[in-house]
């Protein structure tokens, strides 16, 4: 059995969101406290640079770098994820200073019952069918507010091509940071990378290429530190960590899928089920994979606390019941669509998904 972690709401992705509130603007309400570490490290900076690697883990830092490695030198604390610990909920946690049950994005595929698809969230296709949807369906449950466009500062974000962007390697997208720097006025600059998460998810977690990407990112944040003026404070976080996995395929469990009224939910390591017969599913899954996942009813699911203050905005897409993975296996829900096993996964509560870096670089590091 693997070490579970829960998030920890004074000491998460959403504490340091209100750290960079407080620091801003100190009026402005916090949703959640903020944490007096990072406080500390923001006085006197009138530039902030948000820099998230996804999927760059205390774990994953661990265990592919020396302990003498720059990252590592340069963290200066941990903090945990939000849950699930994976993309979808982490970063839009952190952009909008509250929790899933309070934003609604909680995982890479929801279920919208309006139109009875299976939203890939980043992509807005149906995951079973590929088809393209329609994105106001999706932006009419769960629109994003960053709390960034509310400090009343420069608010810039920096992405990927893929996702809007302009960047087409973490190089490009540190040349952006440094040029934005060098503009007058306050600012808050969100940055995000998709490795080393990317490489994780088809190499498994410690491996010669997951360290050589750290080590390329490590190369261009010292460029980004050379080039910074000590007004601006740099801190490098990750969404979550990953841990090695195995597929367990459900659609071989005629025992489990027989109950399933609506296609499984979610992710992998923390997945929703719509079942016909409430009791019968319960015995089946806990008989096959009771050691390896926790199952709650959703009910049972909220009053754990780990989705936020309020649940109105995950109650459309919640089921009967979710399971939580706390060991290795992850569930794959179509054989036609995930073909390709993963090696590395996350979305689970053990403690090397949960917890992050908190990195810093520039200023008074």
């Amino acid at each position: 059995m693997m070490e579970i972690k829960y998030p920890d709401f004074n000491n998460s992705l959403v504490n340091i969101a209100s750290s960079i509130k407080k620091h801003f603007k100190p009026d402005l309400p916090l949703e959640y406290p903020s944490i007096k570490l990072v406080d500390d490290l923001l006085i006197g900076h009138d530039k902030v640079v948000l820099i998230l690697l996804d999927g760059m883990g205390v774990n994953i830092l661990n265990g592919n770098l020396d302990e003498d490695a720059f990252l590592r030198k340069r963290m200066v604390g941990t903090a945990t994820s939000v849950f699930p610990p994976t993309t979808v909920a982490a970063t839009n946690a952190l952009l909008t200073g509250v929790l899933p049950g309070e934003n609604g994005w909680f995982g890479w595929q929801q279920y919208f019952k309006e139109n009875k698809h299976h939203y890939v969230m980043f992509k807005n296709i149906d995951y079973y069918t590929e088809e393209a949807l329609d994105s106001s369906v999706r932006n009419k449950y769960v629109e994003l507010h960053q709390f960034g466009a509310s400090l009343g500062i420069n608010y810039q974000v920096v992405f990927p091509s893929f996702a809007g962007g302009t960047a087409n390697s973490f190089s490009e997208e540190v040349d952006e940071v440094i040029k934005l720097m060098h503009q007058d006025g306050k600012s808050l600059t969100y940055v995000y990378w998709p490795n080393p998460d990317g490489l994780i998810h088809e190499y498994g977690c410690f491996n010669e290429k997951v360290k050589n990407n750290l080590l390329d990112l490590t190369k261009e944040l010292i460029r980004l530190e050379k080039e910074i003026g000590e007004k601006t404070k740099v801190l490098v976080i990750a969404d979550h960590g990953l841990i090695d996995v195995s597929p367990i395929d459900l659609w071989f469990y005629d025992d489990i899928k027989k109950f399933f009224t609506i296609k499984p939910s979610l992710e992998g390591r923390a997945t929703i089920f719509n079942v016909s017969d409430k009791e019968g599913f319960k015995k089946a899954f806990n008989d096959r994979f009771a050691k390896w996942f926790d199952l709650y009813t959703t009910e049972e699911f909220f009053k754990l606390g780990l989705v936020g203050k309020s649940v109105d905005k995950l109650l459309p897409f919640m089921g009967d019941y979710i399971s939580l993975a706390k060991d290795k296996y992850y569930f794959m829900y179509d054989g036609r669509i995930e073909a390709k096993e993963m090696k590395g996964n996350h979305a689970g509560i053990t403690k090397d998904e949960m917890m992050v870096p908190i990195i810093l670089l520039g200023g008074d590091k």
